[in-house]
């Protein structure tokens, strides 16, 4: 049986007759990867920078996934993953449930977070998001939690299939309910 390294490390002339070492990673369907330079001037300081890339599990560069790319399915009745393994799973969800969480995502979630790296977004971008749903949208606090819950549910689905390595929703705190007074009818008013 043959056994293959995971990288190959060759020389290059460049133009300017300067000598770069590139490299080629093994992919996982036994392709090569693109050729990419080691910044090295010696084959031995090329493989070593392989060999560090591979230990860190850098030597492939993982392809960059949009949060929009993510949550294009998402809450799509016929087509979110996350909706059909519920029902089959646990047999709920109705349609205007899914309606009103697909609602959420397109109005509130996707403009601010559609062009991020689903992997960068942080807690802190999350709590200042949710802030600006009541303190510019004007929305009360109860809203702003439900909207919340619609992306902690795909952030966990996010981790479930691990995608990202962590879920910064986790620890972001519900607001507290708004308190709306209400008083006892009098006589007159009942």
């Amino acid at each position: 049986m043959r056994v293959t390294k995971p990288f190959v490390v060759f020389k290059r002339i460049l133009a300017s007759g300067n000598v770069a070492y590139y490299f080629q990673a093994r992919l996982p369907d036994g392709s090569r990867s693109t050729p990419r330079s080691t910044g090295q001037k010696t084959k031995n300081a090329a493989e070593r920078y392989c060999a560090d890339l591979y230990r860190k599990g850098e030597l492939i560069p993982k392809p960059v996934l949009l949060f929009k790319d993510y949550a294009e399915p998402w809450w799509d009745w016929d087509r979110c993953a996350y909706v059909k393994r519920q029902i089959r799973t646990r047999g709920r969800f109705s349609p205007s449930y899914v309606a009103s969480q697909r609602s959420n995502l397109l109005r509130y979630i996707l403009p601010t977070f559609g062009e991020m790296e689903l992997d960068q977004i942080k807690t802190g971008d999350i709590e200042l998001w949710r802030a600006s749903l009541v303190e510019t949208r004007k929305l009360k606090n109860i809203t702003a939690n439900h909207i919340l819950a619609t992306l902690k549910v795909m952030f966990g689905e996010a981790i479930r299939l691990q995608l990202i390595p962590f879920d910064p929703s986790l620890r972001v705190e519900r607001y507290r309910s708004d308190v709306c007074e209400r008083g006892i009818l009098d006589l007159a008013e009942a």
